[in-house]
C-alpha cells in the first residue's frame, strides 16, 4: 500500500483476512483501523470481482471508491508503517 502496488481499500481487506493468521487481538489498534475501512467499504466492488460487474454499475461506484481510497490513504499510512515494523521481515 505504501509504495502504491496495492490500493488501501484492497489492502485493508487483505490485512483483515491476515489478522486471524497473525493471531492479533480483536482490539489491536493497527488492525482495528483496517477492519473499519473494510467494513465501511465492503459493498464496493474492488479487485478481481470487478471483472464480473457491469461497466455502467462500476462507473456509478467509481466516485465513492476514489473518495474512500483517498481518505484511507491520507489517514492510514501510519498504521501501515506500524504493521511493517511489527511484522516485517
Amino acid at each position: 500500500m505504501l509504495n502504491g502496488q496495492l490500493s488501501y481499500l484492497e489492502g485493508a481487506r487483505t490485512l483483515v483476512a491476515l489478522s486471524h493468521e497473525a493471531a492479533v487481538r480483536d482490539d489491536d489498534a493497527d488492525f482495528r483501523i483496517f477492519v473499519a475501512i473494510d467494513s465501511d467499504t465492503d459493498s464496493l466492488p474492488l479487485g478481481g470481482v470487478r471483472d464480473y460487474w457491469d461497466k455502467e454499475a462500476l462507473a456509478r461506484f467509481e466516485p465513492e471508491i476514489q473518495i474512500a481510497e483517498t481518505w484511507a490513504k491520507e489517514h492510514r499510512a501510519n498504521a501501515c508503517s506500524s504493521l511493517i515494523k511489527r511484522f516485517g521481515a
